[in-house]
C-alpha cells in the first residue's frame, strides 16, 4: 500500500480583468460570451451550471457562444486545469445575479411601446421585484406560484430599449461563500490524499498497480465528470512519473536515447486499473461557493507514491525515480 497526503496548491482567485465574460438574454436563452479554449474535458458545463443555478434557469436554457480570439474583448481565463473553474465562475455568478435582478424588474415594469404596438401593463401588476423569483426558467409570484410567466415573455419586450446584457467586473473579489456572499479570507489550500495497492515480483522487479483511490477536497463541486477526469488523469500522470517515465542519456556523449514514445514509457489504460475517485466538498475554498481547483496537483502529489508502496511490500526503500524493475532489484540486492 502506498499513500500520499499533501496540500493542494492554488492559483489565486480572480485578479481584476483576468476573466471577464458577458451574459445576454434573448429568445429565452442566456448566452455566455467570452473567448475560451476547449481542453476536451467538458469545460463549459461548470460555467453554464453556475449561471443557471444563480438565475433559476434550466440548464438547457444556457449556451456558451463561440468567439474568435480576434473579435471579442470578453474572455475566460483558461477553463480547465486546476484553476479554470475557480477563476471564471466568480465573475459569472456576479453577472448572473445582475441579470436575474434585471429580469425581475422587467416583470413589474410596464412594457414599452414599439412601432405600432402601444405600451402595455406589466406582466405582474401591483407587485414589486422582491415579490418574485425564478425557477426552471419561469418567473413566478412567491405568494402565488401559479402566477407565472416564462423569462422569454418577460424579457424580450425590453430588448430594443433596455436590453438584458450584463458584464460586471469582479474587481478584487477573492471569493464567494457557499451562500454566495463575498468573503476575502477564505482558505487557499485544500487537502488531498491518494492511495495505491501494488504487487511486487521479487524475481523480475516488476511492480503492478492493483488499486488506485484518489480523494480531493474541491470545496464546491461544479462538474462531477470534469473533476473525476482531473483526478483520474492526474493519477495516471503521477504514476508515470513515479514508476515508468524516464529520459535515458548516453553516459559518454549525452545524446538522448529514448526521445520517442517507443522508448519513453507513458502509461495507458492497459497499464493501470480504474481509479476510484472520491470528492469532498468543504466549501472553504477561494473561489465561488468556496470552490478549489483540482487538476495537475493530483499528478504532482502522486509523483512519489510508488516508493512508499514498494517499501511496504518489500521493506526496502528506493531513493531514485522512476521505480523501474532494475531499481527494485537493486534495492533487493538481486543485481
Amino acid at each position: 500500500m502506498g499513500f500520499m497526503h499533501v496540500n493542494e496548491w492554488h492559483w489565486h482567485a480572480p485578479i481584476p480583468g483576468i476573466s471577464y465574460a458577458c451574459l445576454t438574454l434573448r429568445n429565452g436563452k442566456v448566452a455566455i460570451i467570452a473567448v475560451r479554449c476547449d481542453m476536451g474535458i467538458d469545460t463549459e458545463s461548470g460555467a453554464r451550471l453556475s449561471v443557471a443555478s444563480e438565475i433559476g434557469l434550466k440548464y438547457e436554457d444556457t449556451v456558451i457562444q463561440e468567439r474568435r480570439s480576434d473579435n471579442s474583448n470578453f474572455h475566460f481565463w483558461q477553463p480547465g486545469g486546476s484553476f479554470g473553474t475557480g477563476y471564471i465562475t466568480t465573475q459569472l455568478i456576479l453577472a448572473a445575479r445582475e441579470l436575474k435582478q434585471k429580469i425581475l424588474e422587467y416583470a413589474v415594469t410596464p412594457k414599452p411601446g414599439l412601432y405600432t404596438s402601444p405600451p402595455r401593463p406589466s406582466l405582474f401588476p401591483h407587485l414589486k421585484s422582491e415579490d418574485l423569483d425564478i425557477k426552471d426558467s419561469m418567473v413566478f409570484e412567491k405568494a402565488n406560484p401559479d402566477n407565472r410567466k416564462t423569462i422569454r415573455e418577460v424579457a424580450d419586450a425590453f430588448w430594443a430599449l433596455d436590453p438584458p446584457i450584463v458584464h460586471p467586473p469582479a474587481g478584487t473579489l477573492y471569493g464567494l461563500t457557499v451562500d454566495g456572499k463575498p468573503h476575502p479570507e477564505l482558505y487557499a489550500m485544500a487537502r488531498q490524499a491518494h492511495f495505491i495497492e501494488i504487487a511486487v515480483d521479487t524475481e523480475t522487479g516488476m511492480v503492478d498497480v492493483m488499486q488506485i483511490v484518489c480523494v480531493n477536497d474541491v470545496g464546491h463541486l461544479f462538474n462531477p465528470k470534469g473533476a473525476e477526469a482531473q483526478q483520474y488523469g492526474g493519477a495516471i500522470m503521477g504514476l508515470g512519473r513515479s514508476g515508468t517515465e524516464e529520459h535515458v542519456f548516453c553516459p559518454h556523449t549525452g545524446v538522448p536515447l529514448n526521445y520517442d514514445l517507443l522508448g519513453y514509457h507513458m502509461g495507458t489504460m492497459n497499464d493501470y486499473p480504474p481509479a476510484q475517485c472520491l470528492i469532498n466538498e468543504s466549501h472553504l475554498g477561494y473561489a465561488a461557493y468556496g470552490a478549489y481547483g483540482v487538476g495537475e496537483n493530483v499528478g504532482a502529489s502522486m509523483s512519489g507514491i510508488t516508493v512508499s508502496a514498494i517499501y511496504n511490500a518489500t521493506g526496502k526503500w528506493i531513493l531514485d525515480y522512476p521505480t523501474t524493475p532494475d531499481k527494485v532489484l537493486k534495492s533487493l540486492g538481486r543485481i
